[in-house]
């Protein structure tokens, strides 16, 4: 039983670990994937307005990101490296401005993961008469609490499914060994003192319709035949009764299988005296 119930338990960690693991990723995938894509969308229009010294122009493309809930700090800075436009949360400056420095002068989106924030670094600049012209970086800060808290939830959630799972199962995995095996120790507990001739043991679940049932009933018919047999091999050794006569017949007997007197002595005359007197007693 202890056996079957650990591989049970430890097929539910297995599975439940690889679902929240699943889920955790997953959730931490769309959310890496959903800063990947608000820098995307954004870059043309952030690059238009760095490039018209417009402000109004990057706050309207990047309202849809303002608006975001998870969304902590933006900066745009120009070539120079100086802000030009910023919003949010002004105490993780730093963080973003240390993310734009460590992204250096890649022409490409550079994601940023740090222990509270993942941050996308975005290049900005300016296609004119077939050349590019560099206008400056954008760093776009999201807060991770948020898919952080979402994924122990889900880890959490799976832990105590799993955790119910395996109680209800171990309950029910106990009824049921405790049904199958209890029943076979009584069966083999009786079948022991069988072996030995002790024939007056009580037999249990006889009444049971299962292959248990069959099994004590099977044992309970060896039982009957060993009863029947001793009773047969006790009659058989029994000696055959005899009649003692008194006095002067007390050597002779009277058979009940024939009726006769018989006497394992008859080789003297006093003998045969005896045997007549004693016929004619009977007799009369």
């Amino acid at each position: 039983m202890v056996p079957s119930l650990i591989l049970v338990i430890l097929g539910f960690l297995v599975v439940g670990t690889f679902t929240a693991w699943s889920k955790a990723t997953s959730m931490s995938e769309i959310f890496w994937r959903k800063a990947e894509l608000s820098a995307s969308l954004s870059q043309e229009g952030a690059a238009s307005g760095l490039w018209q010294f417009d402000d109004a122009i990057l706050k309207s493309t990047l309202e849809p990101i303002l608006n975001d809930p998870d969304f902590e700090y933006v900066i745009v800075n120009n070539a120079k490296g100086k802000p030009f436009y910023s919003s949010g949360t002004g105490a993780i400056h730093d963080i973003a401005v240390r993310a734009i420095a460590a992204a250096g002068a890649s022409a490409k989106p550079v994601m940023v993961d740090g222990d509270r924030y993942l941050l996308t670094v975005v290049p900005l600049s300016h296609a004119e008469n077939g050349e590019t012209l560099s206008l400056g970086t954008m760093a776009i800060a999201y807060d991770k609490q948020s898919v952080t808290a979402a994924v122990w939830s889900a880890v959490l959630w799976v832990a105590g499914i799993v955790v119910v799972a395996v109680a209800v199962f171990s309950m029910a995995l106990a009824g049921l060994l405790r049904r199958i095996i209890t029943p076979l120790g009584e069966l083999a507990s009786s079948m022991t003192p069988l072996s030995q001739g002790q024939l007056e043991i009580q037999m249990r679940n006889l009444g049971r319709g299962d292959e248990i049932g069959v099994m004590a009933r099977s044992v309970q018919l060896f039982k009957d035949n060993a009863l029947q047999l001793r009773s047969a091999t006790s009659a058989r050794r029994k000696p055959k009764g005899v009649v003692r006569l008194p006095r002067t017949a007390r050597r002779y007997v009277v058979s009940r299988d024939t009726g006769r007197i018989e006497s394992p002595r008859c080789d003297c005359q006093r003998a045969e005296d005896h045997r007549d007197r004693a016929t004619r007693r009977l007799s009369s």
